[in-house]
């Protein structure tokens, strides 16, 4: 009998083989050259048990499928009593003669006699190991069987970690797909909208998120086809309560069902809403919501126009008043996905020359500081009215507050901000 020292070092020194080449590697450091098998339990609700690797002297695989520690239906099945005694086994033990040759038809000539040696996990046998008679004495059966289930737990850990890393790393493709698809839906950076500029941004905490915006000119609705001034454009932001691949989904069929729109211009964004709403209940039961500020900007006017689906009330600064904030809460309804016959009604502000409209979702406001104290509105007021007016600045320094805030901790919402000035003409 070898060492239990060196034969775990065996773990060791045969990395890179598979984890039941290496148990096989580890036995025989620990019984001598003897010959092996390795039984298991197959997938089906009865749990035939089979033998699922077979092993030289040498410790090399001369039968193996893909995963040995899980049987396949075309692996030879022990006979019924041999297939108890390893299904029961709690320790080491011996087994006649007889039902190993009544499972014959293996690659290997064992001995007279086996010892069944289980692999616990859980409590049960998830594995055996059959070795011949003569490879373990009676005195050493207890030491090979928990020196077998030591090395057996140890490489099984490692398998599953490896698994776990390969799961991880699939998810993660799946998920940069997800986003990819997901940015895809936002307007492009190029699109140009006359009389305001416009800048956005958002930040998802995962790879993908349940954050959306869309802005889109609408002029042709409301203007002759010879008109070249200022554009009528809508902009709407959204979020889906909670965040990640599920909520990205949301979004993006959020997104579908507001393409499907055709009302006319006096619609305005409340019937947005509602149409969005109404679909939300054509199908099955939802576990999300979305919170959306949608609005319409006509620049003949400078009135804006929207409507709020309990979405954080968006804020316009002044700048030819002294930087003065105003709130944009006189429309307050609940969220989408509520109660199917919900309406929202419409508000309005006037925009004048040089104002900035600044819409953004709740992670914004939400984000906490290590002491668990939330950025806010009070904040992001401040720091609106003390910013340079430039749409492009004014973003970079709500973002940068929010980050100092913050103390470079993760954030654990998505963020969204989107900055409107309207241009002065």
């Amino acid at each position: 009998m070898s060492d239990a020292a060196v034969a775990f070092r065996s773990l060791s020194d045969s990395i890179g083989r598979s984890p039941v080449e290496r148990l096989a590697h580890f036995v025989r450091e620990l019984t001598g050259e003897y010959a092996l098998a390795l039984a298991a339990p197959d997938d089906g609700i009865e749990r035939t048990w089979r033998i699922s690797a077979v092993f030289t002297a040498a410790g090399e695989a001369v039968a193996a499928g893909e995963d040995p520690f899980r049987a396949a239906d075309s692996d030879p099945r022990l006979h019924p009593a041999l297939e108890r005694a390893c299904s029961e086994a709690s320790g080491a033990l011996r087994a006649a003669a007889s039902e190993e040759r009544e499972s014959s038809g293996h690659v290997l000539d064992l001995a007279a006699s086996l010892v069944i040696v289980p692999l616990l996990r859980d409590g049960q046998a998830a594995a055996a190991l059959l070795l011949p008679a003569d490879a373990i004495d009676d005195a050493s059966l207890e030491r090979v069987w928990l020196a077998a289930n030591l090395a057996a737990t140890t490489l099984a850990r490692e398998s599953d970690l490896a698994r776990l890393a390969r799961i991880d790393a699939r998810r993660q493709r799946e998920m940069r797909d997800v986003a990819r698809i997901q940015r895809r839906l936002l307007p492009s950076d190029e699109q140009h909208i006359r009389g305001v500029e416009i800048v956005a941004r958002l930040d998802t905490c995962e790879l993908a998120g349940g954050d959306y915006y869309d802005y889109a000119r609408l002029t042709h609705h409301f203007r002759p086809p010879d008109y070249d001034g200022p554009d009528v454009f809508s902009l709407i932001v959204a979020d889906v309560t909670g965040h990640g691949a599920a909520a990205a989904v949301e979004a993006a069929m959020f997104d579908a069902l507001l393409r499907t729109y055709e009302g006319g211009p006096e619609g305005g964004p409340a019937a947005v809403l509602g149409f969005a709403n109404r679909h939300f209940f054509t199908r099955r039961g939802r576990s999300h919501l979305i919170t959306a500020f949608a609005s319409l900007f006509d620049p003949e006017s400078g009135l804006l126009r929207y409507a709020n689906a309990g979405h954080p009330p968006p804020l316009v600064k002044r700048t030819r008043d002294g930087g003065r904030i105003e709130w944009l809460d006189a429309s307050a309804g609940i969220p989408i996905g509520v109660f199917p016959d919900f309406e929202w009604e419409d508000a309005t502000c006037p925009i004048g020359r040089d104002d900035l409209l600044v819409v953004y979702t709740d992670g914004v406001i939400e984000a906490a500081s290590d002491a668990g104290e939330p950025f806010g509105s009070e904040r992001l007021a401040d720091v609106v009215r003390e910013a340079p007016n430039a749409p492009e600045e004014l973003l970079g320094a709500i973002r940068r507050a929010v980050a100092e805030h913050q103390k470079g901790a993760a954030p654990r919402d998505d963020r969204t901000l989107v900055v409107v000035r309207r241009s002065a003409l």
